[in-house]
């Protein structure tokens, strides 16, 4: 549960993309420039980054911790430390950092962070959307929701005023803004924003414009709040078609799974099927956890 937040944050690539690289290396083109020390150290600092945000969709956050931390320790050798692009880096090793359960530590590079943008950047630059996006994922984490509150708010404001309503932008952190509420069980608040922005994101994921998995954090959000409110048939509907996504574009050994499958038989106890149905998808996830340790 602690790491849904960050779970949509991995996909927005306009944000984030702007390696040791050795322990996975998604890439082998990147990872061999980004652990190449003759290289542009600026252009090697994008490459470990871009390198870093790959490991984070396909499941390995210590090989994106690697390439987070180097690619923060070329740019701070090449810009100094207060350059706001440090700043997205150190942001993005944050995110490394919460995925796996770090949130002490990723507070504190958040933080720097935020301090950084918010010195050097206008109030509606998106850097600072992205920033603020992060440190609400954390504060939801560590149960500090008035905090991850106000600063998803602020962080949809800045991308409400850049964007259309239906962007792809808006959806994301409108999905973030309502799985705040969800955590603190303002399900009217939630229900007033999550529909609209899953529909957004359907409609872009039909048009190819947006990474299926995106979709599928945010179906499985509002499948949560459908189980909130014990609308156990289209929970169970939203939660089959969140797997089936998985499935389909990581694999159904994915370590995101493990959860899903536990919420999913939660709903389908509830929706009367047979206790060995439920068993069956318990002890899967259990597997996928297992062989992920």
């Amino acid at each position: 549960m602690k790491t849904r937040l960050f779970s949509a944050l991995l996909f927005l690539a306009p944000s984030f993309l702007t390696g040791s690289v050795a322990s996975f290396g998604s890439d082998p083109v990147l990872a061999q420039m980004c652990s190449s020390t003759g290289s542009n150290p600026v252009e090697a600092a994008s490459d470990c980054n871009t390198l870093g945000i790959l490991d984070l969709r396909t499941g390995h956050s210590r090989g994106a911790e690697a390439a987070f931390r180097r690619a923060l320790d070329l740019a701070v050798s090449a810009l100094g430390e207060s350059h706001p692009d440090v700043a997205l880096y150190e942001a993005n090793l944050a995110l490394a950092l919460g995925v796996q359960g770090q949130y002490s530590r990723a507070e504190v590079l958040l933080n720097r962070a935020y301090y950084l943008v918010d010195t050097t950047l206008s109030s509606g630059d998106p850097r600072r959307a992205t920033v603020l996006a992060e440190m609400s994922a954390v504060e939801t984490a560590q149960k500090r929701f008035p905090q991850a509150e106000a600063d998803a708010r602020k962080s949809l404001a800045i991308v409400s005023q850049r964007n259309a309503e239906d962007s792809l932008e808006v959806a994301v952190q409108q999905v973030v803004l309502a799985t705040v509420y969800l955590r603190e069980r303002k399900i009217d608040d939630a229900e007033r924003i999550l529909p609209d922005a899953v529909a957004s994101e359907r409609r872009l994921a039909a048009g190819s414009q947006l990474d299926r998995r995106v979709l599928a954090q945010a179906i499985r959000a509002l499948g949560e709040l459908r189980t909130l409110q014990h609308n156990w048939p289209e929970a169970r509907t939203l939660y089959s078609e969140v797997i089936a996504i998985y499935e389909s574009t990581s694999g159904g050994d994915h370590p995101a799974l493990a959860p899903i499958l536990l919420e999913y038989a939660e709903v389908l106890k509830h929706c009367g099927l047979p206790r060995s149905e439920v068993k069956s998808i318990e002890a899967r996830a259990r597997a996928i956890r297992m062989e992920k340790a």
